[in-house]
């Protein structure tokens, strides 16, 4: 989507230590495998645009298109 330049632009990011997930792997190889182990990610997301007609530059939840 692109913005007019005369549009005044906002911007919202979401982070925190609570938004956060884990994900386990291992990886294969001809000589065997490595132990199951996983990683810790941290979550941030960045919107940016002109509000719309309610005002707002996204809306959050199971029905949004990002």
């Amino acid at each position: 989507m692109t913005f007019g330049s005369d549009m005044p632009k906002f911007h919202i990011r979401i982070a925190g230590d609570e938004l956060v997930f884990d994900a386990a792997h291992f990886i294969t190889a001809a000589d065997g495998c490595e132990h199951l182990h996983g990683h810790s990610y941290r979550v941030a997301i960045e919107v940016s645009g002109p509000l719309d007609e309610h005002q707002c530059v996204a809306i959050f939840g199971p029905s949004a298109r990002l």
